[in-house]
């Protein structure tokens, strides 16, 4: 029987795109039907608050009044074609024929890429001329992204498909082609034969390529080694991985984990690089400490080797946001000054760097997560921070003697006062107390800290104390005071005075530092 539809798609525009890296699209809703297609990069976009993964091939048709949304580009530039047409609906045109809020992968790129440039050309002087011929373009472009999906739909529980999952899910093993040939119920040659009339590539090609892609995102967004990447993907020779992945992309895989190394920039008077090192990023630019921190570049030991050509900008005077922008970054990461009421979330500095305003937080995790998300590295966080979290509790274990023994007050010695930390607000306290597993005095039940006098001090007598970041001279005046004399703590001989100048609490790599100090400190002394 033959099937007519009463519908007309008419032509409206067709243009090419650029998103460059810092690129962010923020909420908008389109205004008629429209195929956006993917010719270079990768990214996510939220279409009516549903998530899509967009990359070279992906077409994804709008409706009209669509609501979308584009991350920021870190990674790579995006380049695309939008297609604007209006459509009429037909009274009998079925679902399975409908371009509604689709997204497919195109198989046969070219031809798409083909007649999407010849659409977005003149064609001719006369408008309705042109208006005919990008017309008839735009129904063949239909015709071949129709044909596309038809072939995906038939083929999606093909015997070829199962095994094309198959190899997807299971990449990393050591998978062989009569493996393949008994999940698809062939034999070897039957199955090469039809895997390649499918795919236009034998098994093994196809194969590599799956590796190499993956080997691709693994180095754009994790902190993974060569040799380990290599191995997550299911190639355990480094050597062979490195040759494989440079005749595909035509550079080897350090240079292009370089190339799509997003630059930043790091305005801040907290050791931020910390976090971001943690996602396998080195900011162009960061915070030293030359006269608080004691080491030759003003960064903590423990960053010293990975900050090595990373610009540093002394926290220790107010910051100019040229000594970070002559190094080019992409984005420049500003925490708020205490008395900064500027609320903006990004602000742009010039064409190609971006300035991200942020607030300050409680915890070091919200930092971890925040800075994350700015990169696009979500699930590599988390890992991190389950692995502090891992750290963290193998040292409570082996702290359980002394720490289950009595209150504890964590204290920091100044000139003209004494700092006394609460229960939580900081995150030294956090680290400390939840971490760690030392109990608190139940008399310190406030958030961060409070001054005090010695007067007040000796009022409170604490204990057990833990004395943090005091100067020696300023130790000095307390310990000749008298009233310190009389302090349970003192008398009983339960004052501890780590080296703490080093520590910082903020990042992961400095919460690992401090907890391998403080298990060293009290197994020397006290265990």
């Amino acid at each position: 029987m033959k099937t007519t539809y009463d519908h007309a798609l008419s032509f409206v525009s067709c243009k090419k795109h650029t998103f460059k890296i810092g690129f962010a699209l923020k909420k908008i809703t389109v205004q008629t039907n429209g195929l956006f297609y993917i010719t270079h990069g990768s990214a996510v976009v939220s279409i009516n608050g549903v998530k899509h993964h967009i990359e070279p091939g992906t077409s994804i048709f709008l409706d009209s009044n669509a609501i979308i949304e584009i991350g920021a580009t870190i990674m790579n530039e995006i380049h695309f074609y939008y297609l604007k047409y209006r459509n009429i609906p037909a009274s009998n045109l079925d679902e399975s024929s409908s371009f509604n809020m689709i997204s497919l992968q195109i198989i046969a790129q070219a031809r798409v890429i083909s007649l999407l440039e010849k659409i977005s050309e003149k064609v001719s002087d006369d408008p309705y001329i042109s208006w005919l011929r990008k017309q008839a373009l735009l129904y063949e472009l239909l015709y071949v992204i129709s044909k596309n999906k038809a072939v995906q739909e038939k083929n999606k529980n093909s015997p070829i498909q199962l095994t094309i999952d198959y190899m997807i899910k299971h990449s990393e093993e050591q998978l062989t082609i009569s493996d393949l040939a008994r999940l698809a119920f062939m034999t070897q040659s039957s199955f090469c034969r039809a895997f390649k009339r499918e795919t236009g590539l034998t098994p093994s090609g196809y194969l590599r390529n799956l590796r190499v892609a993956q080997a691709k995102d693994m180095l754009k967004t994790s902190s993974y080694s060569i040799k380990d990447v290599a191995r997550t993907v299911g190639i355990a020779d480094e050597l062979y991985f490195s040759r494989l992945f440079k005749n595909t992309e035509g550079i080897s895989p350090t240079i292009y984990r370089k190339k799509y190394e997003p630059k930043i920039a790091i305005f801040s008077d907290l050791f931020l690089q910390d976090h971001l090192l943690a996602l396998g990023i080195k900011p162009v630019a960061a915070p030293c400490f030359p006269t608080e921190c004691p080491t030759e570049t003003g960064f903590p030991i423990y960053l010293e080797n990975q900050l090595q050509g990373t610009k540093r900008l002394n926290a220790e005077i107010p910051l100019d946001l040229q000594d970070g922008l002559t190094m080019e970054p992409h984005f420049l990461l500003k925490l708020n000054d205490r008395n900064n009421n500027d609320n903006n979330n990004e602000v742009l500095i010039h064409t190609d760097t971006k300035i991200i305003h942020f607030d300050r937080f409680l915890n070091w995790k919200d930092y971890q997560r925040f800075i994350a998300k700015v990169v696009g590295r979500e699930v590599l966080a988390e890992n991190v921070i389950k692995d502090i979290g891992k750290v963290e509790q193998m040292a409570k274990d082996k702290l359980k003697k002394i720490t289950r023994n009595g209150k504890w007050t964590i204290m920091r010695i100044l000139k003209d006062r004494i700092l006394i930390h609460g229960v939580t607000g900081h995150p030294i306290s956090d680290l400390i107390y939840e971490g760690l597993g030392f109990q608190c005095d139940d008399r310190l039940n406030y958030s961060s800290c409070r001054n005090y006098s010695v007067d007040e001090m000796v009022e409170l007598n604490p204990e057990r104390i833990i004395i943090l970041w005091s100067e020696q001279e300023s130790l000095d005046d307390l310990f000749e005071n008298p009233l310190w004399l009389e302090l349970q703590a003192v008398k009983k001989n339960h004052i501890y005075i780590p080296e703490s100048f080093a520590w910082d609490p903020w990042g992961p790599s400095g919460r690992r530092y401090i907890i391998n100090e403080c298990v060293k400190y009290f197994q020397e002394r006290y265990l």
